[in-house]
């Protein structure tokens, strides 16, 4: 997942020595640029180790899982595979190849069938893949995949598709994925310290909402069935009444609530451990697809706007 350019073994062997030209140069030297028609070994290892390094550092990475499938004859030859990763609730399907003597006889749907069983089995309801148009759009249509996406100029009459499918996730009563917004953030704290920015109410009046709003708390009761309203007061002085009712509390893992007033969701915040750190999970679920477009503009800056504070406020914790 972290490793775009792993595979290539010339980078691995030279990975001493690319590391040894990272020291990185004091913001004072002046800096270079050069552009090269091929890729220099030792440089392409540092910039991939450097962002990799980013990654495991901004995300739970260690949560992506490999998954494969294979087709063999009986002679134990593969003769065909499905290879891909899980994270989450998201399944992609990389690669997917069937030997030309055996093609035509329902191979590459078996497999595509019991990868993508595995990979719901580990609860992904959303599968992905890319492919282009000179390979198999059509088979996947056939499996129920839509293109969401288009880029054409490889070559003439070239074009590169993304496309997806999302299933019901098993167990639920229905499908909520086209009207959720589903964000998330590391914070360098522990869970029961991140907790406390929300528990109590006087750090969480300083940073819920987006940028530039204050609140005022009338009623904050945080247990299952209690209430919590408040008004929201944006810096052109217009003020926004909220309603809220808690319908799950466990300390220092997940608050569910629903949002009564105005905008009716409900919305679920978990903490999860991640090392020393927080992954906090951030959904809302409004009541039709409609009402979440209409609002989509605002609310995905406003909630990174909002974990942007939450993180400000848990580094002034005592």
């Amino acid at each position: 997942m972290r490793r775009g350019l792993a595979a290539d073994e010339a980078l691995a062997e030279n990975a001493a020595l690319a590391l040894t030209r990272c020291a990185a140069p004091r913001m004072s030297d002046p800096l270079s640029f050069t552009v090269h028609d091929d890729l220099p070994v030792e440089d392409a290892r540092i910039v991939d180790q450097g962002l990799g390094d980013a990654n495991d550092a901004a995300a739970p990475l260690q949560d992506v899982r490999p998954l494969s499938c294979f087709a063999r004859s009986p002679a134990g030859t593969v003769i065909g595979g499905a290879v891909g990763r899980t994270w989450g609730e998201c399944c992609e399907l990389q690669q997917l190849w069937v030997h030309p003597d055996h093609r035509g006889g329902g191979t590459g749907s078996r497999l595509a069938k019991e990868f993508e069983q595995r990979a719901a089995a580990r609860g992904c309801s959303t599968f992905y893949l890319d492919t282009f148009s000179f390979q198999a759009r059509p088979f996947y249509e056939r499996l129920g995949y839509e293109a969401v996406s288009e880029i054409r100029g490889f070559a003439p009459g070239i074009a590169k598709y993304t496309m997806v499918r999302r299933d019901k996730p098993s167990g639920e009563d229905e499908w909520t994925l086209d009207r959720e917004f589903v964000t998330s953030r590391v914070i360098a704290a522990s869970p029961e310290r991140v907790f406390r920015a929300f528990s109590d109410p006087a750090h969480l009046a300083r940073w819920w909402g987006p940028e530039g709003f204050t609140s005022t708390f009338e009623t904050f009761d945080l247990r299952p069935g209690g209430a919590w309203r408040f008004v929201l007061h944006a810096p052109d002085g217009t003020d926004y009444p909220n309603e809220i009712v808690f319908v799950d509390v466990a300390p220092a893992q997940r608050v569910v609530l629903d949002h009564l007033g105005g905008h009716h969701f409900r919305m679920t915040i978990t903490f999860a451990a991640h090392g020393e750190r927080t992954l906090v999970g951030w959904r809302q679920v409004f009541d039709t697809a409609a009402e979440r477009d209409r609002i989509a503009k605002v609310v995905l800056g406003a909630n990174e706007q909002n974990l942007d504070r939450l993180a400000e406020e848990v580094l002034k914790l005592a």
